[in-house]
């Protein structure tokens, strides 16, 4: 972690391999952030089922497809009729008990998954707000805007290891174009924590930024804010690695399964939507409550590279870079020299 960067300015590295850093940082997700955020109202209907999550629960689907197949067609081969059947059940037991609880259950499980997207998504804005402050306050008011730039290095290199971190992903060194030497990035692979060096360096690196002044009122807020992107992205790892308690998900799961396989039988046993209405109106229902549970799963972490409704953290570590680039550069065009 000691190997000295380049003595080329930081803004001007960032500026020259820029093109190929945000093809490297960008090229596990190119082809999934295509689509924009906001869609026509019908557009938004013909979504792909990844976008969806369908393809998360096709095979729970189409079990529960086919077995409302089979039961009609038994049922019709069997040449059962009204008179067969007898009086219907009392429906009041699943319209009103179990059909209120599963969907208690799935509405606080999408409303978490929900709380943990959007909250995960607060803390990447928080992080971009606190590099602009960091890059620009400390370049202003360092005393050696060397170290100065040495510290936003070593952050610019933290939001791309946090990225990485999150993917369960190696650092691939064409993601560090003009941040880090090839010999850092793999001092940080083989760490057990890639982003805690990093903090440490850009800690050491502010600190001789201000010659050791532990007094300096802008020293200490410059610390802070590195205190407050490592805990935002603490957040996110918190958000990462700890999904809903199974026992949750699994007794939603099971009461869902169990409601599909009775909502099959007695479709198919009384056939008061006809034959073909009650395999569609059994493959409606069991499309809306499984993938609302699916959906609720592929978003409590939402930090995948291939799931178009996850967030774009690829692009948010791009324009954090390319915003302190900004700031480095308006610095040295004011006439600020190093």
């Amino acid at each position: 972690m000691s190997t000295p960067a380049p003595a080329t300015r930081l803004h001007i590295r960032l500026l020259q391999t820029q093109e190929a850093r945000t093809a490297a940082i960008r090229f596990d997700s190119k082809s999934t952030f295509t689509t924009p955020a906001i869609l026509g109202w019908f557009r938004s209907i013909f979504l792909s089922p990844k976008a969806k999550s369908l393809d998360k629960v096709w095979a729970p689907w189409l079990f529960i497809t086919l077995l409302s197949i089979c039961l009609t067609v038994i049922f019709g081969f069997q040449g059962w009729n009204e008179d067969d059947k007898g009086e219907h059940l009392d429906n009041s037991f699943y319209t009103y008990a179990v059909t209120t609880t599963l969907a208690l259950m799935l509405v606080f499980r999408l409303n978490r998954a929900a709380l943990r997207w959007w909250v995960a998504r607060e803390f990447w804005g928080a992080m971009m707000a606190y590099y602009r402050n960091f890059s620009s306050s400390a370049i202003i008011n360092a005393v050696n805007k060397q170290q100065a730039e040495e510290s936003i290095r070593w952050l610019l290199a933290f939001v791309i290891c946090t990225k990485c971190q999150l993917r369960g992903s190696k650092l691939q060194v064409p993601q560090f174009s003009g941040i880090l030497t090839p010999e850092e990035i793999d001092a940080i692979n083989n760490s057990k924590h890639k982003t805690l060096n990093v903090l440490h360096s850009a800690r050491k690196a502010l600190h001789r930024a201000f010659d050791g002044d532990g007094k300096n009122c802008v020293f200490a807020s410059l610390l802070e804010i590195i205190d407050n992107i490592c805990a935002k992205s603490g957040g996110l790892e918190r958000i990462n690695g700890t999904p809903l308690p199974l026992a949750f998900v699994s007794h939603l799961r099971f009461f869902v399964f169990l409601y599909l396989l009775y909502f099959s039988v007695v479709t198919a046993l009384y056939d008061d939507w006809g034959q073909v209405g009650g395999v569609l109106l059994t493959v409606l229902v069991s499309y809306c409550l499984l993938v609302i549970d699916a959906i609720a799963s592929d978003s409590e972490a939402p930090f995948s590279a291939d799931r178009p409704h996850h967030i774009d953290i690829d692009n948010i570590s791009c324009s954090i870079i390319n915003q302190c680039m900004q700031i480095l550069a308006a610095d040295e065009d004011e006439g600020v020299k190093i």
